[in-house]
């Protein structure tokens, strides 16, 4: 028999208003009693029930937005910065307000079982079986970006793997073999969540785009892959290691278009011209790189749309729990002025 809001309560010795707080208004009840309450439901295996529970959470009048890195590095990248714009304005447009949970403090489970918000978008993470099992098991509105689709949990993404390809195929039409690859680093793993695998799809995209052009795979002698945090810092570290690693370089891909700009600098710095010298094609199109001189061919994602959509349905799945879309969105090629066919050396 499925255990009910009245066995939670008998045998914690607790309200069934004190059991109905800790799973929709933890605030109201002392921490002591919530871990109580919660450890006694999850060993009759009770959840509350989805249409009250749906109910509550519209009256609760916020959302979480997850992200893979600590709260201050995350807006520092600009391309999380417009995702996150788009999941705001949507949110403020039907009277909701965003709250942003970081996932460097493995609180998934736990603000799933707070319920503080009436749903979740998270940014480039995936949820471990157990999460997503929770996840599904109480219908928690949940949706997640730059994920890889999930039995159950609604997403939006483009098509990384053709996008990467699409990347590494406009250096290799220039006729570049030497080509060096700035990857940006996974965020660090928990028991709860871990990164998603859009890091795998891109590098597949090159090496498909690699092999089609009869070169070896990303991440071989002739193909290297360095890794840089999403920061301008970054990408000139990596820049400035594989160019002192790999002499006859002739161009760059990146993963990450705030990395993208620090490989500019180290350019400058090592007196290399853009392309003449290297060429570099980037991934994102964030605004603050449209003053790069030259400017970057880069494949365009639509951070901000990707919120919006990301917004819209976790809406949708607000009003009916039990639904879930998986939403693609188109990418674009900006063919600017950092790929040119290498110089003869």
């Amino acid at each position: 028999m499925k255990a009910t809001i009245n066995d939670v309560a008998r045998i914690s010795g607790y309200s069934k208003t004190s059991v109905s707080f800790a799973f929709n208004d933890p605030k109201r009840i002392s921490p002591t009693a919530r871990q109580k309450i919660l450890s006694v439901a999850d060993d009759l295996g009770y959840f509350p029930d989805p249409a009250a529970r749906h109910l509550s959470m519209r009256r609760i009048g916020s959302v979480g937005f997850l992200t893979p890195h600590g709260v201050e590095a995350s807006f520092l990248n600009p391309y999380i910065v417009e995702v996150f714009r788009g999941v705001s304005a949507t949110m403020q447009a039907h009277g909701l307000t965003v709250t942003v949970v970081s996932m460097a403090q493995d609180v998934i489970v736990e603000a799933i079982r707070n319920a503080a918000v009436g749903g979740f978008i998270s940014l480039g993470l995936q949820p471990e079986d157990a999460v997503r099992d929770l996840i599904v098991r109480r219908s928690i509105p949940f949706v997640t970006v730059d994920a890889g689709p999930l039995e159950g949990i609604s997403s939006v993404n483009i098509r990384d793997r053709k996008a990467a390809e699409t990347q590494m195929e406009m250096v290799l039409h220039d006729g570049h073999t030497n080509v060096g690859i700035v990857a940006f680093e996974e965020p660090t793993a928990s028991e709860e969540a871990t990164a998603s695998d859009i890091y795998a799809q891109r590098i597949i995209g090159y090496t498909q785009a690699l092999e089609a052009a009869g070169l070896p795979s990303a991440g071989s002698e002739q193909i290297p892959v360095v890794h840089a945090s999403a920061t301008i810092d970054g990408g000139y570290r990596a820049a400035k290691d594989l160019l002192a690693r790999y002499p006859d370089m002739t161009a760059i891909v990146s993963m990450c278009d705030v990395a993208t700009a620090g490989i500019y600098l180290a350019c400058e710095e090592l007196g290399l011209q853009i392309p003449r010298d290297i060429s570099v094609a980037g991934f994102d199109d964030i605004p603050n790189n449209q003053s790069l001189r030259p400017s970057l061919t880069t494949i365009s994602q639509p951070g901000f749309r990707k919120g919006e959509t990301a917004a819209h349905v976790l809406l949708e799945n607000m009003e009916d729990p039990e639904s879930y879309v998986h939403r693609l969105l188109a990418y674009e090629i900006i063919h600017g002025q950092s790929v040119s066919a290498p110089r003869a050396r």
